[in-house]
């Protein structure tokens, strides 16, 4: 057998996940917890400390993937994990949306089983279709 110089080798390197809801609020706290199971590690009761956070981005898409960095990076800092106390978003006329959060950062009771190395814009898509809200995240593994 002759090997060639280059082979390609097949893998996939992204995980994503389709969220649905009733308001587009329910969305993002669906994220959250889709973040986790993507993770794949078991929170603690024990809440380490609780954190407010306030973002705004120029539309839905972009403020979801900048909430779930967000949520991302702090729970690497923390060896935590998130948990979405309350969530409030405004979105205005122009498209604009801010996201007004209390998280409680629980810690880890399980290492994570997948390292993610952020969220991206392919396939990203939240949209309102008979009533109900979609959204479609990939996160980069």
């Amino acid at each position: 057998m002759t090997l060639e110089p280059i082979e390609e080798l097949s893998h996939t390197a992204d995980v994503g996940f389709r969220l649905a809801a009733d308001a587009p609020s329910c969305l993002f706290r669906l994220a959250a917890e889709g973040l986790r199971q993507v993770l794949g590690h078991e929170a603690a009761p024990d809440v380490l400390e609780e954190e407010a956070i306030r973002l705004e981005r120029p539309d839905t898409e972009r403020l979801l993937v900048a909430w779930l960095l967000t949520l991302h990076e702090g729970g690497e800092r923390r060896g935590a994990g998130p948990a979405p106390i309350s969530l409030e978003l405004d979105r205005e006329a122009s498209g604009a949306a801010r996201l007004d959060a209390r998280v409680a950062w629980h810690r880890r009771a399980t290492d994570p089983v997948r390292e993610i190395k952020g969220v991206t814009y392919h396939g990203l898509e939240v949209r309102e279709r008979e009533g109900r809200w979609e959204a479609t995240v990939v996160l980069d593994l």
